[in-house]
């Protein structure tokens, strides 16, 4: 029997009990390992974010830093600053 504080936790898309006379004997479960496509999908939304060049943030990020940064400034936090040099 595996302890619940031992337990690792995965994707489940289906599961059913198995029972006899009543009671539960097994549970039948159906999951697969996601740690490709996570990992997938961690490299698409860096790549989204960053310069295939330099590895540095873009347009795209910095965007969505300043909009998180404002919608903060709504909350009551401290103004952002930005300094712009061309």
């Amino acid at each position: 029997m595996v302890n619940a504080a031992e337990a690792f936790w995965y994707p489940v898309e289906s599961g059913a009990p198995a029972r006899d006379a009543g009671e539960v004997e097994y549970v039948l479960v159906v999951s697969w390992d996601i740690t490709a496509l996570k990992r997938s999908e961690a490299e698409l939304a860096h790549q989204a974010l960053h310069d295939p060049l330099t590895g540095l943030a873009n347009r795209a990020l910095l965007l969505d830093f300043l909009d998180r940064c404002l919608s903060r400034r709504r909350d009551g936090h401290n103004a952002p600053a930005l300094l712009f040099i061309d």
